[in-house]
């Protein structure tokens, strides 16, 4: 587990500084430069494979950061804190953060979110779902975010959340490996072939941000899972169906182009597509229709107007003949210790 660095003695001595700073000079210095620059927020994404160098990289730059008047806060992840999107927002909403320059210490704060490792593979997934549906909401958080986890959970990241992976800013990696290290340093001493030559030029360009983005994608992923990346939204697996079925056992038919419910309509239940293909619309300010989404099995739609007690947001309707079941409020509450964690979900996206 990483805890908090003390800001009073961040490093033991000035070698230890230098040391981590000389395996990796060209990182460090992109990082810096882009939270020094990151003055209306933005987000980035930081690997590192090793705890122990995570805990080094954040002490440093917790100095550095001090010295550019920045405070450097760590926000780890829990089970009970999944929407990311919406923590940050109530942190960054509080008191201490908005009159920060009152203390005379610091002008503003930089957030580096840790803590994926400890989460279970379930949590993992509502996580990355949540970011993937919320990622505009990004915008509204005032200060930087970078968001650290080891290789493996930053491309389990790009693979559940795409929308939210094209969405991002820089990616910085911070090999742990000594080989990964002494190949790292030999490409920036010029003692490489041609083909490492090309990709210190690209790590030297000014536009390496946009080589990032298109690297990680690429990394370790097989066609089979680029066929099946998620939805937009949240998907529910068989497993989950199944679930429900148990609890709302009606299965509900439906012609092809037809309204399953209109915008404004009263909430009646939120529902749960077993066969078939819909489309969601909503109107612009002319009047004319704007298809939003378009959804297939184990999506769902209607659950903020069931959640909420609102009127139905949008127009729901079929595009081929569909099965499916409706959720509703006293099923759900009969239901709530068996499926708490779908309900938990449904709530979360709504909101």
């Amino acid at each position: 587990m990483i805890t908090a660095p003390d800001p009073a003695n961040p490093f033991e001595n000035d070698e230890e500084l230098d040391r981590l700073v000389a395996l990796f000079p060209d990182e460090i210095r992109m990082m810096m430069a882009t939270l020094l620059m990151s003055k209306l927020g933005g987000l980035s994404i930081a690997e590192c494979e090793n705890p122990a160098l995570q805990a080094r990289l954040f002490r440093y730059f917790r100095h550095r950061l001090a010295q550019e008047q920045i405070y450097l806060y760590l926000y780890e992840v829990n089970e009970k804190r999944l929407n990311l999107v919406k923590s940050l927002s109530e942190l960054t909403d509080q008191a201490r953060f908005k009159n920060l320059e009152l203390t005379g210490k610091y002008k503003s704060v930089v957030i580096f979110v840790y803590g994926l490792e400890r989460l279970t593979e379930a949590d993992r997934n509502r996580f990355f779902h949540l970011l993937n549906f919320l990622r505009d909401r990004f915008t509204m958080i005032a200060p930087p975010v970078v968001i650290w986890a080891k290789p493996a959970l930053i491309t389990q990241m790009a693979r559940n959340a795409p929308d939210f992976w094209n969405w991002k800013g820089a990616l910085f990696s911070f090999p742990s490996d000594s080989r990964e290290v002494a190949a790292t340093k030999e490409i920036q001493s010029g003692k490489h072939p041609p083909l490492q030559r090309y990709l210190e030029a690209v790590l030297q360009d000014p536009d390496y941000a946009i080589w990032a983005d298109l690297y990680l994608p690429l990394k370790a992923i097989h066609i089979s899972d680029a066929l099946s990346l998620p939805s937009r939204r949240h998907t529910f697996t068989d497993a989950e169906l199944e679930q429900l079925q148990a609890h709302f056992p009606n299965i509900y038919e439906i012609p092809a182009h037809q309204i399953i419910f209109q915008k404004g309509d009263s909430s009646t239940g939120c529902y749960v597509l077993l066969d078939g293909e819909v489309e969601v619309v909503i109107p612009d300010t002319l009047g004319n229709e704007i298809v939003i989404s378009r959804l297939g099995r184990g999506d769902f739609f209607g659950e903020i107007a069931l959640i909420k007690n609102i009127p139905r947001t949008a127009t729901v309707r079929t595009l081929t003949p569909c099965r499916y079941l409706i959720l509703t409020k006293p099923g759900l509450r009969a239901a709530a210790r068996q499926i708490s964690n779908l309900i938990a979900l449904m709530g979360d996206i709504a909101e």
